[in-house]
């Protein structure tokens, strides 16, 4: 079994769950990831991923460092393919 194929497993989410929350991540997050699973939010992105539909491109924004004048390019990807990516 290929690790795309993992991607549209409900328990692969489940043990991914378990793991976020035993860090102490914040409630937000895990509250989110919750919904994410129980919606089955991860299958429309698994089924573009596993029938090679493109992946959308990320958008660029600039964030200030704190106390710097100097900006940074951050990329960031929807929030359903970010959550996936975070798997």
């Amino acid at each position: 079994m290929s690790l795309i194929d993992r991607l549209g497993e409900r328990e692969c989410w489940e043990r991914f769950y378990s793991y976020k929350t035993s860090l102490g991540v914040s409630k937000s997050f895990t509250a989110q990831l919750r919904s994410f699973i129980d919606s089955g939010g991860y299958i429309p992105v698994y089924e573009r991923i596993k029938s090679n539909a493109p992946f959308p491109l990320p958008r660029k924004s600039l964030v200030s460092k704190l106390g710097k004048d100097k900006k940074r390019v951050v990329y960031t990807y929807p929030e359903d393919e970010n959550t996936v990516l975070k798997l």
